[in-house]
């Protein structure tokens, strides 16, 4: 279970740096 709530945590923290990146990338392709 700690190991979930870990696993939970990171994805969290790392989320809005995904979604940054794709917003970046379908810039990148709209504006190329």
């Amino acid at each position: 279970m700690i190991v979930m709530g870990l696993v939970v945590f990171l994805t969290a923290l790392l989320l809005p740096f995904v979604v940054s990146i794709d917003k970046r990338e379908e810039r990148g392709l709209f504006s190329g």
